[in-house]
């Protein structure tokens, strides 16, 4: 099998863009960093909450417009600089906010996250799938899949539900550093709508694992 196909089913996996799809192949086989994320790993960066019914009509909380304002938004976080130091911020405020979590980290000194390769590569990581989730933000139904089959695998990796909150607003944070007087308050409702539904992804994938139990 595929590091590909451990993100999402092969019927999922034919119908992502080629783009898309390779992003997540190379992500993929880094499964060792991505194996200790917290988050989204791939996408456990949200708030957690209301979303994910799978249906391709109107989502409550998360709007067409929504949707507009978070393409719009990433696409000129992307231009701000090098996306691994854009997304930086995340982490060390995470590390902050939430010391508990960094035994999942064992592969991070904490003391001078900006130097450490290995954590490096991971925000890159992380960042990149964020990506991922904006560009399929039109077409809920596909992410929803590719998210819920990430809240199960993460659940193994040591990802709780109650880990979302903190993370979710982490990643606020990394995105109002990096667009600075552009981070409007409208720009904020907007994604933290998105991470909500997909936060509600994610658990459900994650309920589902531990339910196994």
């Amino acid at each position: 099998m595929s590091g590909y196909s451990t993100v999402c089913s092969k019927k999922m996996c034919h119908q992502l863009d080629e783009n898309v799809k390779k992003k997540l192949t190379r992500i993929s086989n880094e499964s060792e960093i991505l194996g200790k994320m917290i988050e989204l790993s791939d996408f456990a960066i949200f708030t957690g909450g209301m979303g994910c019914s799978g249906s391709t009509g109107p989502q409550p909380g998360l709007t067409e417009s929504h949707k507009t304002t978070v393409k719009k938004s990433w696409a000129n976080f992307l231009k701000k600089g090098d996306l691994t130091d854009l997304g930086m911020p995340m982490f060390i405020k995470l590390f902050e906010e939430a010391p508990e979590v960094k035994p999942l980290f064992k592969f991070v000194d904490t003391r001078n996250c900006n130097e450490n390769t290995k954590l490096r590569n991971h925000v890159k990581g992380v960042f990149e799938v964020v990506g991922v989730a904006v560009d399929t933000i039109d077409d809920l139904t596909k992410l929803s899949s590719i998210v819920v089959d990430l809240g199960s695998r993460h659940f193994h990796y040591g990802t709780r539900k109650e880990h979302l909150p903190v993370v979710g607003k982490c990643l606020i944070h990394a995105l109002s550093e990096g667009l600075g007087d552009e981070f409007t308050e409208d720009t904020k409702n907007a994604w933290l709508s998105f991470y909500n539904w997909l936060g509600g992804c994610f658990a459900k994938g994650v309920s589902t694992e531990s339910r196994k139990k």
